[in-house]
C-alpha cells in the first residue's frame, strides 16, 4: 500500500473512532459528570455534556503518535517534549470541567505551558522571522509576545465554546487549511499530518455538536485546541515573521480582545466567566443561532483564504499587511453587527 494509501485509511479509522466513542460516551453515565449548565460562559441556554475534550484530543495524540513512530520514526524524548504541555492543559481542562478551578490557577497553568512551548519554538527556530525585532530587542520581547498569544488563543477557543457547531466552524476552515498547506508548500508533511488527523476528529466532534448538540467541546478541548493553534500561530512568526497562523481566527480574537477591553473600562473582572461576547449578545437579542452562525462562517472562511494568500506569496510584509488588515477589518464589522443587533 502507498503512503498516500496508509494515510487515508489511518483518517478513515481516526473518524470512525471518533464517532465510535463519542456514541458510547452518550450511553454510560461517565458524561454526566461533564454535564453543562446555563451559567457557563459561553452557554446559549444549552445543558450538553462537556465531554468533546474527552475523545478529540486523546484520539488526535495517539494517532500522531502511531504516525510518528511508524511511518517518520521521530525519537520518543522529542514526542514527550511536545505532548507534555498539551497534556497539562488538557488534564486541567478535564478537572475544570468536572469542579471549575480559580481562574488564577488556569492562567498560571496556561503560561506555564506557553513559556515550555515557546521554548522549545526559539531552539527549533532561532526566530529566523524576526531576525530585525531581535537585533533590537533581544530574545525576550519577542518571546513575552508569543506567551501571551499563546494564552489568549487558549482562552479565545474555550470563549466560543456554547453554541451549537460555533467552535467547528470557527477553526475548522483554518485547521484544514493549514493541514494542506504544509503538505503542498514546505513538503512538511509531518506538521501537515498533525492538522489532517485533528481535522478528521474533529468531523466526528460534528455528528453530535451539529444542532441540537447534545456535547460540546469542554475546557479540556478548548484549551488543548487552543494550546495547538496558538503554538503554531507563534511557530509561523518565528519561522517566517508573519501572522498568517492566526489570521484564519481573525473573528473569534477580534471578539475576545474587544469584548475583554470594554469589561475592564467598565469596571470588571477580566478573569470572571461571563456571556457578554457578540455572538451571545446576539442570540440574547433574539437573532438566530443560524444566522449567527452563518456571518461567522463566513467571515471564517474569508479569512481562512486571506490567510491561504498570505502563504501563497511567501508571507511577504506587504501580503501580510493587506490580508492581516483586512480579516481583522471584516472581523470588526461584523462584531459590531452582532453586538448591536
Amino acid at each position: 500500500m502507498t503512503l498516500n494509501g496508509q494515510i487515508f485509511i489511518i483518517l478513515l479509522i481516526v473518524h470512525i473512532i471518533t464517532v465510535g466513542v463519542f456514541f458510547v460516551l452518550k450511553r454510560i453515565s461517565l458524561s454526566e459528570k461533564f454535564r453543562s449548565s446555563t451559567l457557563h460562559p459561553a452557554s446559549i441556554g444549552n445543558t450538553g455534556a462537556q465531554v468533546g475534550g474527552l475523545v478529540v484530543v486523546p484520539i488526535t495524540l495517539f494517532a500522531n503518535l502511531i504516525f510518528f513512530n511508524f511511518l517518520y520514526q521521530v525519537p520518543i524524548y522529542v514526542q514527550f517534549i511536545f505532548c507534555m504541555p498539551i497534556l497539562l492543559i488538557f488534564f486541567i481542562g478535564i478537572i475544570d470541567d468536572v469542579q471549575p478551578i480559580s481562574a488564577a490557577i488556569r492562567l498560571a497553568v496556561q503560561i506555564a505551558c506557553s513559556i515550555s512551548i515557546t521554548f522549545i519554538i526559539l531552539k527549533s527556530t532561532d526566530y529566523s522571522g524576526l531576525e530585525n525585532i531581535t537585533f533590537y530587542f533581544g530574545l525576550l520581547l519577542p518571546s513575552i509576545i508569543m506567551v501571551l498569544a499563546i494564552c489568549w488563543m487558549i482562552n479565545t477557543v474555550n470563549f466560543i465554546d456554547g453554541m451549537d457547531l460555533f467552535l467547528v466552524i470557527n477553526i475548522l476552515p483554518g485547521s484544514l487549511l493549514f493541514g494542506l498547506l504544509y503538505s503542498a508548500f514546505d513538503h512538511d508533511f509531518v506538521v501537515s499530518f498533525v492538522f489532517i488527523v485533528f481535522a478528521s476528529s474533529l468531523f466526528g466532534f460534528i455528528w453530535y455538536n451539529r444542532p441540537t448538540a447534545s456535547i460540546y467541546m469542554g475546557d479540556s478541548g478548548a484549551f488543548s485546541i487552543g494550546f495547538i493553534l496558538g503554538a503554531h500561530g507563534v511557530y509561523i512568526l518565528a519561522e517566517y515573521g508573519s501572522i498568517a497562523g492566526f489570521i484564519p481566527f481573525a473573528y473569534i480574537l477580534t471578539d475576545t480582545t474587544l469584548t475583554l477591553f470594554k469589561r475592564v473600562l467598565e469596571g470588571f473582572n477580566p478573569l470572571k466567566s461571563h456571556n457578554h461576547h457578540a455572538y451571545q449578545v446576539a442570540a440574547e437579542n433574539g437573532k438566530s443561532q443560524n444566522t449567527i452562525r452563518t456571518y461567522c462562517g463566513s467571515v471564517t472562511l474569508i479569512n481562512t483564504l486571506l490567510a491561504f494568500i498570505c502563504f501563497q506569496f511567501d508571507h511577504i510584509i506587504l501580503w501580510q499587511s493587506i490580508t492581516g488588515c483586512a480579516a481583522f477589518s471584516i472581523s470588526l464589522v461584523l462584531f459590531f453587527r452582532l453586538k448591536n443587533s
